[in-house]
């Protein structure tokens, strides 16, 4: 099955791709024991991300091969493709953060994207997509912000950057998408 542009739930992922039982068995466990034994980390996405890569990565049974974070390597890689995981909160219809993290609160760039919104919106847009959009083929979005579901649960929109780019928000300056706008160019598996 082709899980480009559509919507599906983490156990469509497993039964797809063929992730091998005692793999998926092993991560609803983890998932599981964290959120019990230390709920505060288990929702922070700083702490999270990582873990969280890795586990879509090991239930797409090879579909996505874990990557890195930053400018060397993407979050996974598609073939010769680069990806990108960001994460929404399931069953909430707002925008959410899909630029760079460096664009992210008071992270590293947005001192110098601030200043260039003041001073030339153009530029500055460009140099948001320079960092964020631009290397990137593809984008898994998960429902995994500040995880307040039950593994089952967790959603997954899978999707080429054409399509995320095309759902950024100029309110936002380009650093979010709208979900409801995302939600009209895919299909629900």
């Amino acid at each position: 099955m082709n899980l480009l542009n559509k919507r599906f739930k983490i156990g469509t992922l497993i039964s797809e791709t063929g992730c091998p039982e005692d793999i998926a068995e092993d991560w609803e466990a983890f998932y599981s024991i964290f959120k019990e034994r230390d709920p505060d980390s288990f929702k922070n996405g700083r702490m999270n991300y990582g873990w969280i890569q890795t586990m879509v990565c090991d239930l797409s049974n090879g579909l996505f091969l874990k990557g890195g974070q930053g400018r060397v390597d993407p979050d996974f890689w598609l073939g010769d493709k680069w990806g990108e995981t960001k994460a929404f909160e399931l069953g909430k219809h707002k925008n959410f953060h899909v630029a760079a993290s460096s664009f992210f609160a008071s992270n590293a760039k947005v001192p110098e994207h601030k200043r260039l919104l003041a001073e030339n919106p153009d530029k500055a847009k460009a140099f948001l997509f320079e960092h964020s959009y631009d290397k990137n083929d593809y984008y898994l979005l998960t429902s995994t912000s500040g995880l307040n579901c039950e593994f089952s649960e967790i959603e997954m929109i899978f999707i080429e950057k054409t399509t995320l780019v095309d759902c950024l928000t100029a309110s936002s300056n380009f650093k979010q998408v709208s979900i409801d706008k995302l939600l009209t160019k895919v299909t629900n598996v």
